[in-house]
């Protein structure tokens, strides 16, 4: 099983610049700057990481870090870092304990990351409960999508069809969603 990562992305995680790494299909962050981000003890943190139930939750791993090469001077030995899953790195900033974080006197940290919880917990219960969540801002673009797509659906005319899934597209490259131009719209 190869240890190597390879760099596929820069994101921008709650003011933090981050390195997407891709390992074996799936996408990680490294979790330092994640554990700094949130205030919290580093050393518990990556012993947390590694517990069983986080390690399954989190997808926590033990990467080599990916060599970034530039001129001039050798090359560094590369280093190993503990990564966690991108898609799953929400959790760990929901299952920080705010009032430690204030206790070790982070104010404004704890308030902002019990902000970000609560929305994420309105997030959890709106698709627990109907399906489907958005982030407040997105809802009218989600809305409008959804309307073009019962429309494609209700005509029987090709064209109208054709005309509406072009829209589909435009919509949603508009959103963001990588949307090939090659790929069929519909069956």
């Amino acid at each position: 099983m190869s240890n190597a990562t390879r760099v596929v992305n820069l994101i921008n995680f709650h003011g933090v610049t981050m390195i997407v790494v891709e390992h074996e299909g799936v996408q990680y962050i490294p979790f330092k700057p994640l554990v700094d981000l949130s205030e919290t003890d580093w050393r518990n943190a990556k012993k947390a990481a590694f517990s069983v139930d986080n390690a399954i939750l989190f997808g926590s791993k033990l990467l080599k870090d990916p060599i970034f090469a530039a001129e001039g001077g050798d090359i560094t030995p590369q280093k190993e870092s503990i990564y966690i899953r991108l898609d799953r790195s929400r959790m760990f900033l929901a299952r920080i304990q705010t009032s430690r974080v204030r206790a070790q006197g982070n104010e404004e940290a704890a308030e902002k990351l019990l902000k970000l919880q609560i929305e994420w917990a309105q997030a959890l219960h709106s698709y627990e409960t109907n399906g489907v969540a958005y982030k407040r801002g997105k809802g009218e673009a989600v809305s409008q999508l959804d309307k073009l797509i019962r429309s494609r659906n209700a005509t029987n005319d090709a064209k109208e069809k054709q005309s509406i899934s072009l829209l589909i597209r435009d919509h949603l490259n508009e959103m963001g969603a990588a949307v090939d131009d090659d790929m069929p719209l519909f069956q």
